[in-house]
C-alpha cells in the first residue's frame, strides 16, 4: 500500500477501500484458518491451523479465493 500510495497518490485510497472486504474476511471473519486457506490457495507455505481451530469449509475457501482473485485484478 505504501508503494501504491507513493505511485498513485489519492487513487491508493480507492484501492485500499476495495481491499476492505478481503481484509475483514481474513482478519476478523475467518481469522487464522481463513488466512492460511487463502495462502495455501496461492501456493504459499501456510500449514494448517492448530487446535482449537479447524480448516475452513469448502464454501469459505471458495469465497476467499474469489476475494483474493478480485483483489489481484486491482493492482
Amino acid at each position: 500500500m505504501y508503494d501504491t500510495h507513493r505511485e498513485y497518490g489519492e487513487n491508493a485510497r480507492e484501492l485500499g477501500a476495495e481491499l476492505v472486504e478481503l481484509n475483514v474476511a481474513v482478519t476478523d471473519t475467518y481469522g487464522v484458518p481463513g488466512l492460511k486457506a487463502a495462502m495455501r490457495d496461492r501456493g504459499a507455505p501456510a500449514g494448517h491451523p492448530r487446535a482449537p481451530f479447524d480448516d475452513v469449509s469448502v464454501a469459505v475457501r471458495e469465497e476467499l479465493t474469489e476475494l483474493v482473485d478480485d483483489a489481484l485484478t486491482l493492482v
